[in-house]
């Protein structure tokens, strides 16, 4: 899911986003969603404290996960929550059936990130 719509689903008090792809953050209508168009891997002109932060769809695609995990300490009040969705490999074989059946649109290749080494 896009990430502008993902935020104004959560229909939060003061909503930020950041994503790499500028076609991506620029508002199709009226919002009250800031966004900044910066690289994960480097939020230090980002401010302020949050509730939740997602990384959606987001893990598999990184170049360094751990350094843009980190980054999101500064971030984090006592009680946030770090919500982190992405793409199981499990899911491989089928996908492979669906894109030989063109049902299913290609994808980049993706890190293989385990349980153990994604935060809980």
């Amino acid at each position: 899911m896009q990430a502008r719509k993902l935020i104004a689903r959560l229909q939060p008090l003061h909503g930020v986003g950041v994503d790499f792809s500028s076609e991506m953050i620029v508002p199709k209508v009226a919002t009250e969603i800031e966004f900044h168009y910066l690289d994960v891997h480097d939020l230090s002109s980002l401010e302020g404290k949050f509730d939740v932060i997602i990384f959606s769809d987001t893990v598999n695609d990184l170049w360094d996960v751990q350094r843009a995990l980190e980054q999101t300490k500064k971030f984090c009040k006592p009680h946030t929550r770090l919500i982190l969705n992405f793409y199981s490999h499990l899911w491989q074989f089928p996908l492979n059936i669906a894109q030989s059946l063109n049902m299913a649109v290609p994808m980049l290749h993706q890190n293989w990130l385990t349980i153990e080494d994604v935060p809980q």
